[in-house]
């Protein structure tokens, strides 16, 4: 776990105080554990220990979003393998998007038993955050892999892949159960599959995403939550910010349009957002 916060290299003081606390929290509760043990073990004073962090209640926070931050990396810029089909590259990734969710298990296991209440609207829009990233990635693959078909079903596709696997890793998680994330991935999409073929049999529950407006909102969100886990200028952030702004308008300029979107295609990280965004943004203007 160490590497986790070093990223393979050695750990500042704040680094050292993320992954002390990490391990005293998931090992004593959050309640039990005091700033004096937190500092004490990464080698530091209490009185330094404010250098890094307001409160105890302010490192939790950090915890998770470090924890979210992982998750995102995932999603956000996939490690796809060439030569696998884009069904075992969404395996691929949702393999690692599992293991890396029970590397922090007796975190989590703390923070859902030994919650700071305080906290909770804080911890609860960081969840809704990761929830929302989650069903971006998963809307993706799943139309990217089985096409225009599952077009009216796709948000029920979603809602069925996602509480699978929150209900899984939860049981893993909680219940301790060894169960092996590939085996675990590659049954996620069978069961997907199973139902995809029995799609003209079914009705949609749920209302098609179908509309441009709703594409190009999905897409901005993606964008805002890529800006949000990598390093991109302030330059770019506002660019994509004015994009937003002028393409919401009910007369948007196509001239600052066109320039946003010539400035922003040096950005080859955004591409694949920014090509659907302006075809969907031109076209109807």
């Amino acid at each position: 776990m160490t590497d986790q916060f070093a990223g393979g290299g050695r750990m500042d003081k704040k680094q050292q105080l993320l992954y002390e606390a990490m391990q005293l929290f998931s090992s004593k509760g959050f309640h039990q554990t005091s700033v004096q043990e937190i500092a004490a073990s990464a080698g530091i004073s209490k009185g330094a220990f404010y250098k890094h962090f307001q409160s105890k209640e302010q490192l939790f926070i950090e915890i998770l979003k470090f924890c979210q931050s992982e998750i995102s990396h995932i999603l956000l810029h996939p490690e796809f393998i060439e030569g696998f089909s884009k069904k075992e590259n969404f395996v691929h990734v949702l393999e690692i998007q599992i293991r890396k969710t029970l590397a922090n298990k007796e975190f989590f296991i703390m923070a859902f038993m030994d919650h700071p209440k305080e906290l909770l609207k804080e911890t609860e829009e960081l969840m809704h955050d990761m929830r929302e990233m989650q069903k971006i990635f998963y809307r993706e693959n799943l139309e990217a892999i089985y096409g225009p078909r599952i077009q009216p079903f796709l948000a029920d596709l979603v809602v069925l892949f996602e509480g699978m696997l929150n209900g899984y890793i939860g049981h893993l998680i909680l219940e301790d159960y060894n169960l092996e994330p590939k085996r675990l991935a590659t049954s996620l999409v069978e069961y997907i599959e199973a139902v995809v073929a029995r799609l003209d049999s079914l009705e949609p529950l749920l209302q098609p995403i179908t509309s441009e407006v709703s594409k190009s909102t999905q897409l901005f969100d993606l964008l805002e939550m890529r800006l949000s886990h990598a390093g991109f200028s302030e330059n770019t952030k506002q660019s994509i910010s004015l994009l937003k702004e002028e393409a919401e308008q009910s007369q948007p300029r196509i001239f600052l349009l066109e320039a946003l979107f010539t400035y922003l295609h040096q950005e080859d990280r955004l591409q694949p957002e920014l090509g659907q965004l302006k075809n969907i943004i031109l076209k109807g203007v």
